[in-house]
């Protein structure tokens, strides 16, 4: 039959001609069985597509119930199968993931996992090759991490390095996501296609948002793949980067943990961790030697300390109470670290560990605590005799600084002896030195002694002692246990206030180059052995002792004179100081009490114009009291000043030394003193003139000897120019208030430079003409050239002290810079060297309009004279002839002073202008050649420079500058 719908014939040519033997089929079993179905089939539209549908039918029946037709409703399900099949392949793809999941949370081998991945993707797609890449080598070359291949003759294996640019993986990481090629043929070069494959997948997979690598899917039938399968791909691909990171992470950690346990073992610190229950949970291998040493050797197992409590490790009480409050802290992270030392009792000796205590952070949250003992026993001892040898060089620093910092020989060895008993923890220090007679030594310095052994042995024979037989052999002696009681038991058998006699000594020679001038002696109540280090601190100290005591012997025989030479400085230095009469004469009063005995002395000044002699200062020893002497004025045929007359007409000194006479003073006759014992008399002479005498007297017999005559004059002489000066000072004072107060301005400046350099040169120079005045009989020839060239030295010294002072005034504060005109400066010094233009017939030229600078005149006056000076002095030629030029630029004034003079060698141009550097004679030109180096330092004062361009022969040519500031005006000082 035929079955009709609607009037219209059922299309079974729609019907996809798979699905008619089904079709029939079920119609004949409606027929005959009469069942009601819902079918689905699929049907042919008439685009020709398939369109899946549903077909419901019904069959219909008469009255009496048998059938008469059927009632067919067909619909079209082809969204809901297609969604139908869409949630099964999706329900397939997630539990394909979950069990890919599962197997890599199980597993930390990847090969595990990328088996599992190959096994469920091969019931979902079908595949030729699957394989898992990862970027290299900065981006360039992929590794295959894993394969999975059906081609026997696959170009790649797992591990092997492909250069990216040969793989469809560059497009996938290029483009960010996943890259479908149907068709590999148009990739010819790809290693893909090389290998026989036709279409590919490749999905990028990341780490931490970072391209690591691709997933890839291959197939050798073009077309095999498409974004559906790239669809159910995509999820693993993400699952492997994680995978593979996690994989990567926990294999470092490993690796990691490994290091650590492997370098913990290596160390030779015992290191152990526990848990926030003090439960220790790892230690290394030094553990074991720990415990042992420690004395603990229930805890050297390793496998038996596991799980100790830390404080079961502790056997000290003090130490396990410390351990409490340190971990306390630490835990509750009031503390971030804890470090100290603890003594630890072993079987054989006490050992010093350093303990330090960390917390353990994961995820900043303290999980427990790590500690590490460190045995530093070894250190402890090096920094104990590290300290010791500090402390012994700090000593001997010390005392080399004591030794060497005085020339009193008691003030050093009351210093240093003590330092040296502390330095070797001896029991007695002694210091003997050869004094008195010969063939003895005496105790000069000694701590631990008492009063009995000090007299006991304070003088010892050379040949009777110890210490003398350690001179005699020029060699040290060592006894380290049982002092000899042979020839040396004087120095042997001391006894110390604790009664106990010596058992160790040492005796050391005390030289000073070759010569020995005492023994530096050492004493131990107990047996000593002495060390190398021991000797060599004894030798060492020795001969800085040798070294002191000969500086010292030697200072104490040149210490009158010396101090006799200081004291003259002291004076001059102070007398150039004062201008003041009075204070001078207390001055010099001060100054000879210091150096001469006296118990009176007395100033007084000479006035030839009407005979007189006037006592101006003057002190007396009157009832054990020291008095002035009253200001009086003596007659030329005063018999109480007979004396002085005398010395003041013949210019001669007095000196006597005698038990008793006539009173010489007056003020002696009237005090009803003793009469006295030493005098002298001598006079002060200032330019050749008397101008008073200076007498001290001394009630003690042979007080005086020519050295303090000598003395004497040398004060007297300083003293009268002194007087000299002061008064013309005074004079000076008087005459002008300007000149007065110019004088108080420069007045330290003057005195001290001027006077106490130049006036030991006016001695020198008083001194030689004396000399050849008074006794020019006495001296042969050369005697009298020799001295006529001190006084010619000592002129020219002075003469060259007047350029250091000129120079020195150069350093001071400068006047302020003016206005000033060089061309009038020029012609004021052409003025000056009138006479010496006339006498050579020179010419001095000058270009017009030279201008008007800002500067120190004084200074710039300075410099055009020594400069113009310097071409008409060093200048052969007829006529000599100097120029003055000048230019001026943005930066600076240029001038320059030219002359056609002798000239100047370049290898001299810097020399020059060096203080006292003449490159001619002294006798031919003059000059001391200061004046150059003036003229440089005034240009450098302002912020100029100065050079010379000369041919020899020629003549020289000086350059300076004087700079201008950026307003074109000259830069002041």
């Amino acid at each position: 039959g035929r079955t009709e719908t609607l009037g219209q014939e059922f299309p079974y040519q729609w019907i996809h001609e798979n699905e008619l033997p089904r079709i029939v089929e079920w119609v004949n079993a409606l027929r005959d069985k009469g069942y009601l179905h819902d079918f689905d089939l699929t049907m042919i539209n008439k685009k020709g597509e398939s369109v899946f549908t549903s077909l419901n039918t019904t069959l219909l029946r008469n009255e009496v119930g048998n059938p008469i037709a059927m009632l067919s409703i067909v619909r079209n399900i082809t969204e809901r199968k297609r969604l139908t099949e869409e949630l099964r392949d999706r329900t397939r793809q997630v539990e394909l993931l979950n069990r890919i999941i599962s197997t890599a949370n199980q597993s930390m081998n990847f090969e595990e996992i990328f088996a599992t991945i190959v096994k469920e993707i091969r019931e979902l797609v079908p595949f030729d090759e699957l394989s898992v890449a990862v970027l290299h080598s900065e981006e360039k070359t992929m590794e295959l991490y894993a394969v999975e291949s059906n081609l026997s003759d696959a170009i790649s294996s797992r591990g092997a390095m492909i250069p990216l640019s040969k793989t469809i993986s560059k497009y996938a990481i290029k483009k960010g996501t996943a890259i479908v090629v149907p068709d590999l043929s148009r990739y010819p070069r790809s290693v893909s296609y090389l290998e026989g494959l036709r279409s590919q997948i490749s999905i990028p997979f990341y780490s931490k948002g970072e391209v690591l690598g691709t997933f890839n899917l291959a197939s050798k039938t073009t077309g095999a793949l498409t974004e559906k399968e790239a669809q159910i791909l995509q999820p693993i691909a993400d699952q492997i980067g994680g995978t593979a990171d996690r994989i990567r992470l926990f294999q470092k950690v490993s690796e990691d943990a490994t290091y650590i346990h492997n370098l913990l073992d290596s160390m030779d610190n015992a290191v152990y961790t526990v848990d926030r229950e003090l439960r220790i949970q790892e230690v290394n291998k030094a553990w074991r030697e720990f415990a042992i040493q420690s004395g603990m050797p229930e805890f050297a197992d390793e496998r038996t300390v596991h799980g100790k409590h830390i404080l079961e490790t502790i056997q000290d009480a003090d130490l396990k109470k410390s351990y409490q409050t340190i971990i306390r802290d630490v835990l509750a992270g009031k503390t971030p670290y804890h470090s100290q030392e603890f003594p630890q009792e072993g079987p054989v000796e006490e050992r010093v560990y350093q303990m330090r205590v960390n917390p353990m952070l994961i995820n900043d949250r303290i999980t427990g605590l790590v500690f590490t003992n460190t045995d530093i026993t070894e250190i402890k001892r090096t920094e104990a005799a590290l300290r010791q040898r500090n402390e012994e060089l700090l000593a001997l620093n010390e005392i080399a600084t004591l030794v060497s910092s005085s020339l009193q020989l008691n003030h050093i060895l009351r210093s240093v002896v003590p330092r040296i008993k502390k330095l070797l923890e001896a029991d007695v220090v002694a210091i003997y030195l050869f004094q008195g007679q010969a063939g003895e030594i005496q105790l000069i310095e000694q701590v631990g002694l008492d009063d009995d052994a000090v007299q006991k042995i304070g003088r010892l024979g050379v040949n009777e002692s110890a210490t003398g037989f350690a001179i005699k052999r020029r060699e040290p002696l060592f006894v380290n246990e049982g002092v000899p009681e042979d020839e040396v038991s004087r120095s042997a058998n001391l006894d110390l206030s604790v009664n106990q006699r010596m058992r160790s000594f040492a005796a050391i020679p005390v030289r000073s180059k070759e010569k020995v001038l005492g023994a530096l002696d050492v004493f131990y109540s107990k047996p000593r052995e002495f060390s190398r280090q021991d000797q060599q601190i004894l030798l060492l100290l020795a001969a800085q002792l040798g070294a002191a005591v000969d500086n010292a012997l030697l200072y104490e025989q040149v210490s009158d004179q010396l101090n006799r030479l200081s004291a003259l400085y002291e004076l001059s230095q102070k007398l150039t100081s004062s201008l003041e009469l009075d204070e001078i004469y207390r001055l010099v009063h001060t100054e000879v009490m210091t150096i001469i005995p006296l118990d009176s002395f007395f100033i007084e000044l000479y006035q030839p114009q009407d005979q007189t002699i006037k006592r101006v200062y003057g002190v007396d020893l009157i009832d054990g009291q020291r008095v002035p002497a009253p200001v009086v004025t003596f007659a030329a045929n005063d018999s109480d000043q007979s004396a002085s007359w005398r010395v003041a007409t013949t210019k001669s000194s007095i000196l006597e030394n005698r038990g008793a006479g006539p009173s010489l003073t007056e003020h002696a006759k009237r005090s009803a003193q003793k009469l006295p014992a030493a005098l002298m008399y001598v006079p002060m002479v200032s330019k050749d003139k008397i101008i008073g005498i200076m007498s001290v007297q001394s009630y003690s017999p042979r007080m005086y000897t020519d050295s303090h005559l000598r003395l004497l004059e040398s004060i007297a002489n300083q003293t009268a120019i002194a007087l000299e000066k002061a008064n013309l000072y005074q004079e000076t004072v008087r005459k002008s208030s300007e000149i007065e107060q110019r004088n108080r301005e420069l007045d330290d400046f003057t005195y001290v430079v001027s006077h106490d350099l130049k006036e030991p040169l006016v001695t020198i120079e008083g001194y030689s003409n004396i000399l050849l005045k008074d006794f020019e009989e006495l001296f042969p020839p050369d005697g009298k050239e020799y001295l006529h060239t001190i006084a010619g030295s000592s002129e020219r010294m002075k003469k060259l002290i007047d350029g250091l002072l000129t120079l020195s005034r150069l350093g001071r504060v400068s006047e302020i810079f003016n206005p000033v005109s060089v061309a009038q400066i020029i012609e004021e010094i052409r003025s000056d060297l009138e006479f010496t233009i006339e006498e050579k017939n020179a010419e001095l030229t000058v270009q017009e309009n030279i201008p008007t600078i800002l500067c120190n005149e004084t200074q710039i006056r300075i410099v055009f004279r020594n400069l113009i000076s310097n071409g008409l002095k060093f200048n052969a030629s007829l006529p000599p002839k100097v120029h003055i030029g000048h230019s001026t630029d943005e930066h600076a004034h240029h001038f320059f002073v030219q002359d056609n003079g002798i000239g100047i060698e370049n290898e001299f141009f810097d020399k020059i202008f060096s203080i006292f550097q003449q490159l001619n004679p002294n006798e031919k030109y003059g000059g001391t050649g200061a004046g150059l180096t003036i003229v440089k330092k005034i240009v450098e004062n302002h912020r100029g420079r100065i050079w010379v361009e000369s041919s020899v022969g020629k003549g020289s040519i000086f350059h300076f500058t004087l700079p201008l500031d950026d307003h074109g005006e000259q830069w002041p000082q």
